[in-house]
């Protein structure tokens, strides 16, 4: 795990901190983030947050999460030639529920009492991803007759994120389904 899902990771689970206080959770929980390593110095807390602006806010020396980088919730969808799957991911009650329509047949189900995947580990991945740069494609396709449709409604506390597109993904489409597909224990992918 880099330094920055780490930082990442305690504020969105205690709130804004101070950076000594980062310093001594990433500190105090290293064997919890998989590591045995030399604590960390509060100097490079500071590094990784002046060079993830887009990430990070300081103010009065306590760091939070930028409000359009605080996740609220996770709309997917994907369709082709009648059929279609949807994802909504509530990330505040860290639940999703999934809905399909194959063939005049639908199914949904939600969150399962058995843990698939964890919402905590789409949230990473979602940060990764950058979903907030992807480029829209929304361009009708011309002569196609099995058009695929897709769409990404990502709310945050700050701002909503609306990507969308016909017939092409982007390059981190792929990786996106299969996260999604860790999470709910089936695949999410093209139709």
């Amino acid at each position: 795990m880099s330094m920055y899902e780490k930082i990442l990771e305690i504020l969105d689970k205690k709130g804004p901190l101070s950076i000594p206080i980062i310093c001594d959770e990433i500190n105090q929980n290293a064997k919890s983030f998989g590591e045995d390593e030399k604590p960390v110095k509060e100097a490079h807390i500071k590094s990784v947050i002046s060079r993830k602006k887009e990430l990070f806010t300081v103010k009065d020396d306590i760091v939070s999460i930028l409000p359009e980088k605080e996740f609220l919730c996770l709309k997917v969808v994907q369709e082709m030639s009648g059929s279609w799957q949807k994802l909504n991911v509530d990330f505040i009650k860290s639940r999703f529920i999934v809905f399909e329509w194959h063939s005049e047949q639908f199914q949904s189900f939600s969150t399962p009492s058995e843990t698939i995947g964890s919402v905590d580990e789409l949230k990473k991945e979602l940060y990764r991803m950058k979903i907030w740069d992807w480029e829209s494609n929304d361009e009708q396709a011309k002569n196609v007759q099995d058009e695929l449709r897709w769409s990404i409604k990502l709310e945050t506390k700050g701002k909503t994120f609306i990507k969308n597109g016909i017939q092409t993904h982007p390059k981190e489409w792929k990786k996106l389904c299969q996260s999604i597909s860790k999470l709910i224990g089936k695949s999410f992918s093209r139709i």
